[in-house]
This record gives structure tokens, C-alpha cells and sequence, in this order.
């Protein structure tokens, strides 16, 4: 597991709502300051409901006298990653019929049976019994 930074878009928009207020501005001043035809952005961005580009966020902070990172709301998210890897005969079930893919899909199965039991076996069984046990593996 781990966590990963992300944009809390509610609470960045209050966040731009509120600086606008300390800072003294209106909706319809920033809406002049960007030469925006309507305030529908303005709205959106205080709402959570979209962010504003990089540069506009830039000049928000110049205009409320704070750095980006001040108006930004960051939260952390924890993740769990699910790594599983397919078995040999799901690999072989994803194969053609075509004859060069079936000798392609065993090649790659024999370096991906190599590495699972490269670990377990001495180097004279890797040479002997490769091909057995990608037969065994595929068969279960």
C-alpha cells in the first residue's frame, strides 16, 4: 500500500472563494482580470466543479498575494496495488491457432517459467526440464 497526492477539488474551490474575499475582489473583477465573456468559469472553479489551467492559477496567487501551493488543497489517498500475474494457461488461451504464435507464446512462457522457477532449480534442471514443467504448469 501507498498513498498518492491528490487535488480535494471542493475544497480548493471554497479555498479560491474564500482568498477572493479576503483579497477584496468580486466575481465580475476577476472575470474582467481574465477577459472571460462570462463568470460561468469563476463559478465553477469556487464550486469544486473544475480547476482553473496552470496559468490562471498562477495569477490567481499573484492576485491574492499568496504562493499556488496556498490555494491548492491537497489530499493523500491510499492505494493498494493488486499485482497478479496470469497463469500459463490463460496465456495460452489468448493464443492463435496460427503456428508462429503458438511457437512465439513458447518461447515467452519458457522465460516466464525460467524466472518463477529459476530461483528453485539448479542450472542442469533448467536445462533439462524446461519444457516439462511449462507441459505441467500449462496442463493445471
Amino acid at each position: 500500500m501507498f498513498t498518492i497526492p491528490a487535488i480535494d477539488m471542493a475544497k480548493t474551490g471554497q479555498n479560491i472563494r474564500n482568498l477572493r474575499i479576503q483579497a477584496g475582489f468580486s466575481v465580475k473583477d476577476l472575470q474582467g482580470i481574465f477577459s472571460f465573456s462570462t463568470p460561468q468559469a469563476l463559478y465553477k472553479w469556487q464550486q469544486g466543479v473544475s480547476l482553473p489551467t496552470i496559468d490562471n492559477m498562477v495569477v490567481l496567487a499573484a492576485l491574492f498575494g499568496v504562493k499556488v501551493d496556498d490555494i491548492l488543497v491537497i489530499v493523500l489517498i491510499l492505494l493498494s496495488l493488486v499485482i497478479s500475474r496470469p497463469s500459463l494457461a490463460d496465456l495460452w488461451k489468448n493464443v492463435s491457432s496460427f503456428p508462429c504464435n503458438i511457437l512465439f507464446a513458447l518461447g515467452i512462457a519458457g522465460f516466464v517459467v525460467m524466472g518463477i522457477l529459476g530461483a528453485k532449480m539448479s542450472a542442469s534442471d533448467k536445462r533439462a526440464n524446461w519444457i516439462e514443467q511449462i507441459v505441467n504448469l500449462a496442463a493445471q
